[in-house]
C-alpha cells in the first residue's frame, strides 16, 4: 500500500489517482475505468483521474471503447483507508490477441511527476 504521508482523517473517503502514462502500447485505445463494476470515466493517454473511494476493498478494471465486457484478468484489487491518497499507474500490454493491464501502485514521490506534468482527465463520457 503506497498511501502518501498527507493523511486527512476527517475525510470519509480515500482518493485514488489513476495515471495513464504516455507512449505505451495500447495508447491509441480509448480505455474506460471501472470501479466495483461501475463504469466511472475514461482516461486518455498522458492524463490522470482522481476518484473517491470509501474505506475497504475495491476492484479496478478497464474496458475498451468498443466493448463494455469486464475481463477478469484485467482486475486489480486495492484496499483503501479513509483520508489517504493512493496512486495507480496503468500500463496496457498486448500478448498475441489478448490485452493485459498492469497496475503499478506507486508512491506520492513517484506520482508527483505525473500529477504536476499531466492534466486531470475529467471527461466522463461513459
Amino acid at each position: 500500500m503506497n498511501a502518501d504521508a498527507q493523511i486527512d482523517s476527517s475525510q470519509n473517503h480515500a482518493k485514488v489517482y489513476i495515471i495513464r502514462p504516455k507512449e505505451q502500447r495500447g495508447e491509441w485505445g480509448n480505455w474506460r475505468i471501472v470501479i466495483d463494476s461501475n463504469l466511472v470515466c475514461k482516461i486518455s493517454s498522458g492524463k490522470y483521474g482522481i476518484f473517491n473511494a470509501t474505506a475497504g476493498l475495491h476492484t479496478f478494471n478497464l474496458v475498451s471503447w468498443y466493448s463494455q465486457k469486464l475481463i477478469k484478468r484485467l482486475d486489480y484489487e486495492l484496499k483503501v483507508e479513509n483520508g489517504k491518497n493512493y496512486y495507480l499507474k496503468i500500463a496496457i500490454k498486448a500478448k498475441g490477441f489478448k490485452i493485459y493491464s498492469i497496475y503499478d501502485e506507486i508512491t506520492y514521490n513517484s506520482a508527483k511527476f505525473y500529477v504536476e506534468n499531466y492534466t486531470e482527465d475529467k471527461i466522463c463520457d461513459k
